[in-house]
């Protein structure tokens, strides 16, 4: 069919609208179990995103395009400040009303959300517990994304043009941000990338703490509010942060 011959589709249609809003299907009677399905599968959906722009973006680097990537990773900060936000409607719950549903998504858990593991492992967490627990638990097959570059790999081969040594490579970066200002940009980028991830983790436990308290199963069985609390320690770019003590160093010395 040539494009002339395409069928001119509808708002509607183009977005498959009809189907979409039948997938929000209540398991109780309580008011506010729409939001909560809400908020979790449009978390979903930009975790689809991110999994089409990550993998695109260390390609891009991969490549030694750092301006483009530096583009995409641009859409992906927008995308993690949106999921920072998204907590403050699940947070106009109160915990009672919370509670009146949650034993219909026994034993469901955000723990089990495959995009979002898909996605750790493609930005760079190499954490060997966190990964054993997640793999052998809800997600055997996740071994695979191992397998692939991820994000924080194709930040150490664009950095390889500057320095073959990672630590060195991001002190003539950071020292002489002129120099090297794609990757430069980058680096921040990428800096910003782990910091709203930890916020975004950091607003859920608080969240489950105010929802569930403390000392309470999580759904789904983890250790919830403490599980929760261990994973803000993760981060995708060891390297960047790692070097902030050296930057320290290097101006004590000279200032």
């Amino acid at each position: 069919m040539s494009g002339h011959e395409r069928k001119r589709l509808s708002y509607s249609e183009y977005l498959r609208l009809p189907e979409l809003l039948r997938l929000q299907a209540q398991q109780s009677d309580e008011h506010d179990e729409l939001q909560f399905i809400v908020v979790h599968q449009t978390y979903e959906l930009w975790f689809k995103l991110m999994l089409h722009e990550v993998p695109h973006a260390a390609g891009l680097l991969l490549g030694g395009e750092v301006a483009a990537a530096n583009r995409t990773l641009g859409r992906v900060l927008e995308i993690l400040r949106l999921l920072v936000q998204q907590t403050a409607v699940l947070e106009s719950m109160s915990p009672w009303q919370f509670h009146k549903f949650r034993a219909f998504l026994a034993p469901g858990s955000g723990f089990q959300s495959e995009q979002f593991r898909r996605l750790e492992i493609l930005s760079g967490l190499r954490d060997p517990g966190y990964l054993k627990m997640a793999v052998e638990g809800s997600h055997p097959h996740l071994g695979e994304e191992l397998q692939k570059p991820s994000l924080n790999d194709a930040l150490r081969h664009a950095l390889a043009a500057v320095d073959p040594d990672p630590e060195e490579a991001l002190v003539k970066v950071y020292t002489r941000p002129d120099a090297h200002p794609d990757l430069h940009t980058l680096c921040e980028a990428l800096t910003q990338y782990d910091e709203l991830i930890q916020k975004w983790r950091f607003s859920h436990a608080l969240m489950a703490e105010r929802m569930i308290g403390r000392g309470v199963v999580g759904t789904g069985g983890s250790s919830g509010v403490a599980y929760l609390e261990s994973t803000v320690r993760l981060r995708f770019f060891p390297d960047l942060w790692a070097v902030r003590g050296r930057l320290s160093k290097e101006a004590d010395a000279i200032y």
